[in-house]
């Protein structure tokens, strides 16, 4: 009798135990599915004609027109302050926005307008305006720093 029970012990215990490995595989394949979708979401962005557009738009605009274009720059600013707020929450890891969602653009735009958005941020009582942007930017430039890369603005767009 004892060998049955103790039989029925290990069969409950090997069963439940390919049930957490079963849920455990089941979870992590949701958990790439769902970063595949967000990445997706994200580059998806980032072909848009338009939104490319604007990209250039804002690299050859000086501060002067700044007041003329604050929505297009507005819209293309939101952008990069969404994504740097999937990385904040770790929805997004650096190496993924870099390559896939404009990394380098986004150390061009902020080198560009970050401390006019700064500027803006005091001026405005708004000390969390575009904070994911900075973000972003930030962690963007490190990456680039620990590749051996510079974090400088270009030439034609210093306006």
């Amino acid at each position: 009798m004892t060998s049955f029970e103790f039989l029925a012990i290990i069969l409950t215990g090997l069963g439940l135990t390919a049930s957490i490995v079963y849920y455990a595989n089941v979870l992590s394949n949701a958990n790439k599915t769902r970063k595949a979708q967000l990445f997706l979401s994200i580059y998806t962005i980032t072909l848009q004609e338009e939104m490319n557009k604007k990209w250039y738009d804002a690299m050859a605009m000086s501060l002067k027109d700044f007041p003329d274009s604050r929505v297009t720059l507005h819209t293309l600013f939101q952008k990069y302050n969404g994504i740097g707020h999937l990385m904040m929450q770790g929805l997004l890891d650096v190496e993924s926005a870099y390559h896939h969602s404009e990394g380098y653009r986004a150390v061009l735009l902020w080198l560009k307008w970050g401390t006019h958005l700064i500027e803006m941020r005091k001026n405005n009582i708004n000390p969390d305006y575009m904070d994911g942007f900075q973000y972003m930017a930030e962690k963007m430039m490190k990456y680039r720093e620990e590749k051996g890369l510079p974090n400088r603005l270009l030439p034609e767009f210093q306006t």
